[in-house]
């Protein structure tokens, strides 16, 4: 018999995880610890996205609750499908409209349009 060869059994649990496996990271609760590299990794809290939906910003990944305005910190997700990205600030229309009254008209930006990812398949949030 080849040394190299495992049987199935040998390999895989009889068991499914247990609740113990479950634990919870930078407010986001995950049900067991999946180190499967397939997983996003949120670019505002750095935890693994294990939800079913998420959301691709700026060319990154982001729990629906990670993505937040800079100057008010209301989730992007729940105030509309535009942001705006200035100065290294994620800002919602209402403060951007708010700063943009009081700055040059060189630092004015155009808005960024929020994807939200499904199973794979991006589209708009409405």
């Amino acid at each position: 018999m080849n040394p190299h060869y495992h049987g199935y059994g040998e390999l895989s649990s009889p068991h499914p995880p247990s609740p113990e496996a479950a634990f919870a990271a930078n407010g986001h609760d995950y049900p067991h610890n999946n180190n499967n590299p397939a997983l996003k990794e949120c670019a505002g809290c750095g935890g693994k996205i294990v939800e079913r939906f998420l959301l691709h910003a700026l060319d990154r990944y982001w729990h629906h609750g990670c993505l937040k305005c800079t100057c008010c910190g209301q989730a992007l997700a729940d105030m509309g499908r535009s942001f705006y990205f200035k100065g290294g600030m994620i800002l919602c229309k209402n403060d951007y409209t708010s700063i943009s009254k009081h700055v040059k008209r060189s630092w004015l930006a155009s808005p960024f349009v929020l994807i939200s990812q499904t199973k794979g398949i991006l589209s708009p949030i409405i």
